[in-house]
């Protein structure tokens, strides 16, 4: 009944969001790469503390424009404050009120708005900027009024329309919040409704077990409580908090707005965003509730993880789990804030809870449980789909067909809704549109494995407005292009699943963790307990485990072992780093606690725990290595056939042999894509630099150009020193086109002493595209 009324509400939900009316920000038109979009009432601003707001994420650089109208006030005119970010002009009835250019982000300015008559028109042209953090062109814009008491209030959703609001789409968008609120408290009461039974049933079964439930509950929520107000207190905003996760606080809220492009052939993983679009709805938009929610799950997990553990294994390898799930550091870190890790780290760690009582107590609502926290994590980050088959096939060789069945039907009953929203979008996927992207951001010639900004990388993202077909086709070819240092590169990728530092491009550990919170430094040591010590635990939790000592191997440290090895290696397909890893935290601490748990009750011989720890040892010694020597940079004895070869200038030191430049048709406001073909020939110097620009045919000065050390730009970086007499090294630069380009340009690279050589040319321009993809890409 329980299990009915949850799908029930879930069902309720997600109609809420399908099938009411549009009142958000919709594209109106698309003409010569120009955006326009309506302005509609919303009930919620896109940006924190913003009246009006948008982020763009898109690769082509694009003006936004923003029109509808705004309701006067009681006065004919009121005094605004504009806040923007970037270039950005706004006019009301066709009289502009500011113009700035070159403005610096986070910039203020008070304009006096005057006009007669009830609504005006208003109007709003922001220009791309690029954002320092995140190399994206952004847009950002906001309107405050001045109130009675000399305070600033947000432009509210009863004066902003894109037309004059008509009574029946007000009373339409009514009606399905009240059924969208509605269907959020019934899933909220059925949830502690069961959570409240189960509770007073394991009280009278094992007190103690719940006792250390709540002790687990208590530490975690005070570590992650304590690190959040840290964290606010040096940012009272809390933005930091959703660094790379403002895109999904933007997403929810724009999609509860009316705008439904954040679920309906959703290109990230959609299930940060139905969660943040849950609690947004029940509790309202502000980051700080927010977090304190995501506090609040993530302890809810790491107790039941430590409940369940005591149930299956005891209390001793409950109380194991309990301290590591509360005060590992980058744990504490990612479940404190917006970042889609906290929900997957909670979804992995309720996932495993759910399995561990099963394997402990089989009953069909568990592998029923166990399916439904695995399509919730699998909506996280789809790579959660691999422990599908493992866990499927764990519950068939126990005999338990039904349940596998219930494990089966419980995941599509999450995933399967996704995937039916995909199907009306242009992008059939199952979950979300990234994957080929993702592969060949992995996988492409000089990746490092993880999110590094490499030439290939950017290249890989112009390829994305390409359909998903054509990337997986691109990422066939990088490998067979050099299949010997794909094999490295994927094992370098298993490698940093395990010894990978925990600094992140999107989200940093060390700069938004350490540096702002003194409680997370003291827990973690300075930030010298990281994933290198929980890994060296779980490889001697694994060999312990699953030595046949004083008992036989255990089948729970098995299916640990290999749902981990499951996850990596569909996590190393693509590429490694901190947050992607991050739902691989409770798998390690479970098997570090396993594996404790039997040295500690004396399980294990003295001779089987040195043999665990020197094997845990060397395990994390060959990791290390792996990270230091893969992939090798590879070393080119002739040039390619496809490359336009150059006639070397004589002497010692570096030549300049040959280029490749691609695409062939080169567009304005994208990229050529430059390879340098280079010739050792005697003695070089490491710091060796060269400068790629784009000029055009009669003028001496670039109109953009890159500048980068001669040797560091593929990865593995290999200083010319260190290349062998005759060797020839290959280096991709990304050099980016003007959107004003001329319709003819030339190629130079600039290097050495100052010697200057053309690429050929001149080289066409063809002329800007309009935009490509869907709202907030």
């Amino acid at each position: 009944m329980r299990v009915t009324l949850a799908l029930l509400s879930l069902a309720a939900f997600i109609l809420s969001v399908v099938l009411a009316p549009e009142h958000g920000l919709i594209r109106d038109s698309l003409q010569n790469g120009q955006s326009t979009y309506r302005l509609p009432a919303w009930k919620w601003p896109y940006m924190d503390g913003a009246g009006v707001g948008y982020t763009d994420l898109s690769p082509e650089r694009t003006d936004l424009v923003l029109e509808g109208v705004v309701r006067r006030p009681s006065a004919d005119s009121e005094t605004w404050r504009i806040l923007y970010r970037g270039d950005v002009e706004v006019s009301l009835d066709e009289q502009e009120l500011l113009v700035a250019e070159g403005a610096a982000p986070g910039s203020t300015v008070q304009v006096r708005a005057t006009w007669s008559g009830e609504f005006a028109r208003l109007r709003v042209v922001m220009h791309p900027t690029r954002n320092e953090l995140m190399s994206e062109p952004r847009h950002g814009f906001a309107i405050q009024s001045e109130n009675a008491f000399g305070g600033w209030t947000l432009l509210g959703e009863d004066r902003l329309f894109a037309d004059v609001p008509t009574p029946g789409v007000a009373s339409t968008v009514a009606r399905w919040t009240f059924v969208r609120t509605l269907s959020l408290w019934l899933l909220l009461g059925v949830a502690l409704y069961s959570l409240v039974t189960t509770f007073r049933s394991a009280w009278r079964t094992t007190p103690s077990a719940v006792k250390l439930a709540v002790a687990v509950f208590t530490a975690a929520f005070l570590t992650r409580a304590i690190v959040l107000t840290d964290r606010f207190a040096v940012d009272p905003r809390l933005w930091t908090l959703s660094s790379n996760g403002d895109n999904y606080v933007l997403f929810a809220r724009a999609t509860l707005s009316g705008g439904p492009s954040a679920v309906h052939g959703a290109y990230y993983g959609p299930g940060n965003v139905w969660w943040l679009m849950a609690v947004t709805s029940a509790i309202g938009p502000e980051l700080a509730k927010l977090s304190w929610v995501n506090v609040l799950l993530g302890s809810v997990s790491v107790s039941a993880l430590a409940y369940a553990a005591a149930r299956a294994r005891g209390l001793r390898a409950g109380a194991f789990v309990g301290l590591f799930a509360s005060f590992y550091g980058p744990l504490v870190f990612f479940q404190t804030s917006l970042q889609v890790a906290a929900v997957a780290t909670s979804a992995m760690a309720l996932l495993i809870a759910a399995v561990l009582r099963h394997h402990h107590e089989p009953t069909p609502g568990r592998a029923f449980t166990s399916g439904l926290f695995l399509g919730a994590a699998a909506l996280a980050r789809p790579t959660h789909l691999a422990l599908a088959p493992v866990l499927f096939f764990v519950f068939v060789l126990g005999r338990r067909w039904r349940d596998a069945a219930l494990l089966t039907v419980g995941t599509l009953c999450v995933v399967l809704p996704q995937t039916a929203l995909n199907q009306t979008s242009l992008d059939h996927s199952l979950i979300s549109a990234n994957g080929p992207i993702n592969l060949l951001l992995g996988n492409n010639t000089d990746a490092s494995g993880d999110y590094s900004r490499t030439p290939a990388f950017f290249a890989a993202r112009d390829k994305a407005r390409e359909n998903g077909e054509t990337l997986v086709q691109a990422t066939k070819d990088e490998i067979l292009e050099d299949p010997v240092r794909a094999a490295e590169l994927f094992v370098r990728k298993c490698a940093l699943l395990f010894l990978q530092d925990e600094t992140d491009g999107m989200i940093s550990f060390p700069v938004q963790g350490l540096e702002a919170s003194p409680f997370l430094r003291a827990i973690t040591w300075n930030g010298r307990i990281g994933m290198a010590v929980l890994a060296w635990l779980a490889f001697f939790g694994a060999a312990a485990a699953l030595m046949r000592d004083r008992l036989p191997a255990d089948r729970l440290a098995i299916t640990a072992v290999i749902c981990t090895a499951a996850f990596g290696l569909a996590t190393a397909a693509v590429f490694v780093n901190a947050r992607i890893r991050s739902p691989e935290i409770p798998l390690l601490i479970l098997l570090a606690a396993l594996g404790l748990d039997r040295l500690s009750s004396r399980q294990l011989r003295l001779r089987s725990a040195i043999f665990a720890a020197t094997l845990a040892t060397a395990l994390t010694m060959g990791v290390t290595l792996v990270l230091t020597h893969l992939p090798r940079k590879p070393v080119l004895g002739a040039l390619p056939s496809d490359a336009v070869a150059l006639e070397a200038a004589p002497g010692a030191g570096l030549q300049l042999i040959g280029y490749r430049i691609e695409p062939e048709e080169l567009i304005a406001g994208r990229h050529a894509y430059v390879t340098l073909f280079w010739r050792a020939a005697g003695e070089s110097r490491d710091d060796a630099k060269v400068r790629v620009s784009i000029l055009g045919m009669n003028e001496g000065k670039p109109l953009s150009s890159v500048k980068e050390d001669i040797g560091t730009v593929q990865f593995p970086p290999r200083p010319p020193s260190t290349w062998s007499p005759g060797a020839i090294v290959q280096e991709a630069y990304y050099v980016p086109l003007r959107r004003t380009c001329p319709d003819a340009v030339r190629i130079q690279a600039t290097y050495g002493s100052g010697e200057s050589r053309d690429l050929g040319g001149p080289h066409r321009v063809a002329p800007p595209r309009p935009l490509q993809g869907r709202i907030l890409d």
